[in-house]
């Protein structure tokens, strides 16, 4: 079969050796080896280091059944911004001009965000008689009006945000089915279709897939950090993060508990990794902090090797609704380098590392729960061995790409006999 794969802001093939594909790049991969057709539809802007892979819409053939169709778009410089919201409309609205060119698919699979894309989709699919599958990873337009104060947060559904709210209602009522990388997420999607949950709506986690590091790759990426200090064997107990450095990220409590451990004498360091909009702000706030490094982005080899030499690693975000109903991509990523997790995080991925014994939740905000959870952690080695070994336990049982997205093609396979035979 012919499948449509809509998203935008993941890596993709094209962007060099050590790009770690995720979600999408990877479910396309599972399809080929299957020996489906994809076209995979993304934006020419890259979400991760915001700049233009190319300056106009091009189609790339990747092999024989697999098409790259990047669409043209504005870019923007913060994640939060007027700038994004014209981008992701514009893109959208190129996509449905550029589908109608193409050849018809069998089914589309379409990321919940965006939403316009998700609109435009599931408007194609009516058209063509064509099944549309919404894939929800984020709690998009929810979170806009939550960073309201309560009292104002049905006004701002209805004024300012009316249009896209608009949008995410017709697209989902319009979907064939819903999954969701949870099933608080594929609940929360079923919110706006007004229907009740169908056997065709189901939950896939994320898969990570290992990645491919050629020895001299690795070689040169350990390098690097013994450049920076950062060395097997150093003494050190390194607690790593890889993150977009935002305002999700809770770094005061990192930088406050950084300052208690170094003054107390432990020999803990934190090894942030990533760019991002407040970045410079933490790191004017960390100066005094030597035991808190800040090496920018960084690519697959460098992560891999990173994991290595560190004992634990962090996901220090604040307890927003889409947090808590979320598992996200970096603690399976930690799970698989067989690092123990130290989150912030309650709810869902909180209550996972809770059960399955493989890390450790602080409270977000409290730096004393911070120190005390990263003091456990170093001063019994015993436990942090058992957290390591049932990290890598529950990744390999739960999270395995080849796994998750195997069962994901499977069930396309399936829903589109079930259209066929006028099911849904």
């Amino acid at each position: 079969m012919l499948v449509w794969i809509i998203t935008v802001g993941e890596p993709l093939p094209i962007d060099g050796k050590n790009s770690r594909l995720l979600r999408s790049g990877l479910l396309a991969n599972s399809l080929v080896k299957k020996g489906h057709d994809i076209v995979f539809w993304t934006s020419t802007f890259n979400h991760t280091n915001k700049t233009h892979r190319d300056d106009a819409d091009r189609l790339i053939k990747l092999d024989d059944k697999y098409q790259l169709y990047l669409i043209k778009g504005l870019g923007y410089k913060k994640n939060i911004s007027v700038q994004r919201v014209k981008d992701h409309r514009y893109v959208a609205k190129r996509f449905a001009a550029l589908a109608l060119t193409m050849p018809r698919p069998d089914i589309i699979v379409c990321s919940l965000p965006i939403i316009e894309l998700c609109d435009e989709a599931t408007k194609l699919g009516k058209l063509w008689d064509v099944p549309v599958v919404l894939d929800a990873r984020d709690m998009w337009p929810d979170i806009f009006v939550n960073v309201f104060p309560p009292i104002f947060r049905k006004i701002a559904k209805k004024t300012i945000f009316a249009s896209i709210f608009s949008q995410t209602y017709r697209a989902c009522q319009n979907a064939s089915a819903i999954i969701g990388i949870t099933p608080k997420f594929v609940e929360w999607a079923l919110t706006y279709t007004n229907r009740e949950i169908k056997t065709t709506d189901r939950d896939f986690p994320l898969g990570y897939s290992e990645t491919n590091i050629n020895e001299s790759d690795l070689l040169a990426a350990h390098e690097f950090w013994k450049t920076l200090g950062v060395e097997k064997n150093d003494g050190s107990f390194n607690i790593c993060l890889f993150a977009y450095i935002g305002r999700m990220i809770d770094m005061p409590t990192i930088i406050s508990a950084s300052k208690k451990l170094l003054k107390t004498g432990y020999p803990h360091r934190f090894i942030i990794c990533g760019e991002g909009d407040m970045l410079k702000e933490y790191k004017y706030l960390a100066e005094d902090c030597p035991n808190l490094l800040f090496p920018g982005w960084i690519d697959g080899a460098k992560i891999k090797a990173l994991m290595q030499l560190s004992h634990v690693g962090l996901l220090p975000y604040r307890n927003e609704p889409d947090f808590l109903m979320s598992i996200p991509n970096k603690p399976i990523e930690y799970m698989s380098g067989k690092l123990p997790i130290l989150s912030s995080l309650g709810g869902t991925i909180g209550q996972l590392l809770e059960e399955e014994k493989c890390g450790m939740v602080y409270t977000e905000g409290d730096p004393n729960s911070l120190f005390e959870k990263a003091e456990y952690l170093f001063n019994n080695p015993g436990s942090l061995n058992s957290m390591s070994k049932k990290a890598y336990a529950l990744y390999q049982q739960r999270f395995v790409a080849d796994k998750v997205y195997s069962e994901l093609v499977n069930y396309l396979e399936e829903l589109t006999v079930i259209h066929k035979n006028n099911k849904i």
